[in-house]
């Protein structure tokens, strides 16, 4: 049997309904006879196995394994030992994607093979397993091209992860102690390693809001992403941001300058305002003023950011149309990012 294209993996724990749910859908991706579908039963209390088998005879290659009780990574991390495909994608048992997903994302990184991860907008969705087409009230999370500085704010990678299987495994896969966020510690891999990522600007995806699940029934996911982008940030080479030279403490430092303007201007694709982040961009600013003491920008902007000046500052200049304000840093897109990202485009 040739190796297929795009290895899946799934993995479950007590969800076999939503695991049939799932499969079915695989069904429906019209890269399907390209592709594997593995399946990782950590330790469930129900009938993942029976569902897996009555369904085998559907798929060209659907691989089943049930393991002790484990994290997500870690079964992830079985599925990437063994898989045969050019491509790995996690899809969630709970989730929805898009019939042409696989196909869609594998099209955008055969193009663009600079590229280490392909990714997409998302829906919030309020019911597992949601049928396609999905509900036109579902809000749509908007992305944009990938720059360097976007996973030091959020998991750009949504719900699902398409990477290039061998650049997975570069990075020696996914953190197996992690019980919630080791797809965004896997996805600021990219930042030290200078790798790109080609944004699909549709939807290729449907989350499940699932108030049990991993992100929602603890704090944990948010505990573990705060320990992620802290430890990011901290040993962050501006020099992996922007395209400046690491000995040249001038260029630096305006590197540091537009990473703070960008945390002062940055938002969430799924927030409705801006929300600056004072703390990090205030800590740029630091690190601007300790490579240039005389920096009169960096000087200017430690002293007005964390005060009250700033938001007054920021309101007035917003009512006037102007979303930057450069009176106090420079505009970070006048620094070219070390790895440009793009918009795929099906016509490419």
């Amino acid at each position: 049997m040739p190796a297929p294209l795009v290895s899946v993996v799934i993995s479950t724990f007590n969800s076999a309904i939503c695991l049939r749910a799932c499969l079915r859908q695989l069904l429906a991706q019209d890269a399907l006879p390209q592709s594997e579908v593995i399946v990782i039963d950590s330790g469930s209390e129900q009938d993942e196995s029976a569902v897996c088998s009555a369904m085998a005879s559907e798929f060209p290659c659907l691989r089943y394994e049930r393991t002790p009780r484990e994290t997500i990574y870690a079964a992830w991390n079985r599925a990437l030992a063994i898989a045969r495909g050019t491509y790995f994608v996690n899809v969630n048992a709970d989730d929805s994607i898009h019939p042409n997903c696989l196909s869609l994302m594998t099209l955008a990184l055969d193009t663009h093979t600079e590229c280490a991860v392909a990714y997409g907008d998302w829906l919030w969705a309020d019911v597992p397993n949601a049928p396609y087409p999905w509900n036109t009230t579902f809000r749509r999370c908007r992305h944009a091209p990938y720059d360097p500085a976007t996973p030091l704010f959020y998991c750009f990678t949504g719900c699902i992860q398409f990477w290039r299987t061998a650049r997975l495994r570069e990075i020696g896969g996914f953190n197996a102690a992690r019980h919630a966020a080791g797809d965004y510690e896997a996805a600021c891999a990219l930042i030290p390693r200078r790798w790109s990522a080609i944004y699909v600007p549709e939807p290729v995806a449907a989350y499940y809001q699932n108030p049990r699940g991993l992100s929602r029934s603890t704090n944990r996911s948010i505990t573990e992403f705060y320990e992620i982008r802290d430890a990011v940030r901290a040993s962050l080479r501006i020099s992996d941001v922007f395209a400046v030279d690491e000995d040249d403490a001038r260029a630096c430092a305006a590197g540091w300058l537009a990473l703070a303007q960008r945390a002062m201007t940055f938002s969430v694709p799924w927030a409705t305002t801006r929300k600056p982040d004072v703390t990090f961009a205030l800590a740029c600013v630091d690190k601007a003023l300790s490579l240039e003491p005389d920096n009169a920008q960096a000087r200017r902007a430690r002293n007005v950011i964390p005060s009250h000046q700033w938001r007054h500052l920021h309101r007035i200049l917003s009512r006037l149309g102007i979303t930057r304000p450069d009176l106090l840093l420079p505009p970070y897109d006048d620094l070219p990012y070390r790895v440009g990202g793009a918009a795929f485009n099906r016509q490419d």
